[in-house]
């Protein structure tokens, strides 16, 4: 059982234990040494942040949408997009949903909705974070840079559906 502040109901996990012993897996298809490997790295990313004050008011949800010049390219890998998103790790209670539209040539838009049906005090904002990542970052000119100027708007609502003022989101650097 477990129980936490951050939790709605407390929580039960089941879990079985195999009787056995393991065995490393052999990645098939790659060399396994440390060198050949150095490509598996986590992605660079930025993160989108809020800042400001709701009034007072819980926060329900934050619509983003984001919009980038670059698209998919196709590799050896399948296709390595020109932006995505995550949700940061953290409280379960919200949801994230996005959507990603490309057209050849003018760029890459992606929607993202996240909701927190209990809504967010103004203390915790970060629930709401997101992460952008794009596997062609490293290709960009200049990777630092690659999400400025990508956040197109950013609509906070409170529990009954009405916007809130004063409150802003910000991409930060890739790192």
């Amino acid at each position: 059982r477990l129980t936490s502040a951050k939790f709605i109901e407390p929580m039960e996990v089941s879990t079985t234990i195999l009787e056995g012993t393991g065995s490393p897996h052999p990645l098939t298809g790659a060399e396994n040494t440390a060198e050949k490997l150095g490509w598996l790295r986590p992605p660079s990313q930025a993160r989108v942040r809020i800042s400001g004050s709701t009034g007072g008011a819980r926060l329900g949800a934050v619509q983003y949408r984001f919009r980038v010049s670059g698209n998919s390219v196709n590799s050896v890998f399948g296709p390595l997009r020109a932006i995505d998103g995550i949700k940061m790790p953290g409280r379960r209670d919200v949801s994230f949903q996005r959507w990603i539209n490309e057209t050849p040539g003018a760029g890459t838009v992606m929607n993202v909705v996240m909701t927190a049906p209990e809504g967010i005090e103004a203390s915790e904002l970060d629930a709401f974070d997101v992460a952008l990542v794009s596997a062609l970052i490293d290709q960009s000119p200049n990777p630092t840079n690659y999400f400025v100027g990508s956040l197109e708007s950013a609509v906070f609502y409170n529990l009954q559906g009405f916007e809130i003022g004063g409150l802003a989101a910000q991409v930060g650097p890739v790192q």
